[in-house]
């Protein structure tokens, strides 16, 4: 009996000590040491995303992370298996979900306003342009169809002529920077830490992992996307590798994925507050 004893705590220990085998796939994370700007959040995706996914990352992600110290995690390589799911529910509070060392460290904000709203430093011509050209990369994103172009007045095509000239990202970057977002000196969030066994830990993982996501497009795009809902992502970085996937509200598909994320939600709790995978009753 004592035999048995023994050999059932070695089987438990060696199981802990197991390590999780990743699929391959997602990006190969960049040495960043000869690099000046390391601003940008998402680094090893940043040349695989729309134009104006990427200005709206430096324009609005980066300040979202500093007002929750969010770490930027795409950087260099962890010592440790880092999935931090990102939850931007329609017209709510946002919140951050970090699985990593047996635990989930959980934040919810607890007010909509992220940003202070100051005095626009753009002329109302300068504003008007800003909206073409964020519309204009809008319009022009890969996979996506639009009945009506644009229509533009002279003197408006002549401006959108100068900025195709200097290049439209770059009229939009100065623009944005001559009137930057000014992050919430007031923004407050809660924190939650939820210790987790092992094997559930490993087993979330696990979900993950076999849901394809270390195959999966940059960009989940919905067949019915909804005007509004919940938008979300998975983002992570294991050491070897690094991957990022975002999907907006999507009712008809009850993906492993969806689900493997929102089994995330769960664990930490807040699944009253948020459905990211919804069943066929919805």
């Amino acid at each position: 009996m004592k035999w048995i004893a023994v050999l059932l705590l070695v089987t438990i220990f060696s199981c802990k000590d197991e390590p999780i085998i990743y699929p391959d796939g997602g990006y190969a994370l960049i040495n960043t040491d000869t690099i000046k700007d390391k601003t940008f959040p998402f680094f090893p995706v940043r040349d695989s995303m729309e134009t104006r996914d990427s200005l709206r990352a430096l324009e609005q992600e980066l300040g979202i992370m500093q007002l929750f110290n969010e770490p930027n995690i795409s950087l260099s390589p962890s010592d440790k298996e880092i999935f931090r799911l990102g939850i931007s529910p329609w017209c709510s509070p946002l919140y951050y979900f970090t699985l990593t060392d047996d635990k989930i460290i959980a934040k919810k904000g607890l007010q909509n306003q992220m940003f202070d709203v100051s005095i626009n430093k753009l002329s109302e011509a300068e504003q008007n342009l800003f909206y073409r050209l964020d519309m204009y990369m809008l319009y022009h994103k890969k996979n996506e169809k639009y009945e009506r172009k644009p229509r533009y007045t002279i003197n408006e095509k002549r401006e959108m002529d100068s900025c195709k000239k200097i290049g439209i990202a770059k009229c939009f970057k100065y623009l944005s920077d001559k009137s930057p977002f000014t992050l919430s000196k007031s923004f407050k969030y809660e924190t939650r830490i939820i210790t987790l066994p092992h094997h559930t830990f490993k087993s979330l993982i696990e979900r993950i992992n076999n849901s394809g996501y270390w195959k999966m497009p940059l960009v989940l795009d919905c067949k019915n996307a909804p005007t509004d809902g919940t938008g979300f992502s998975l983002e992570s970085n294991i050491g070897k590798q690094y991957n990022f996937v975002s999907a907006g509200d999507c009712s008809d598909d009850p993906s492993d994925f969806r689900k493997a994320c929102q089994e995330i939600i769960n664990y930490a709790h807040y699944e009253k507050e948020i459905r990211v995978a919804w069943d066929k009753e919805r």
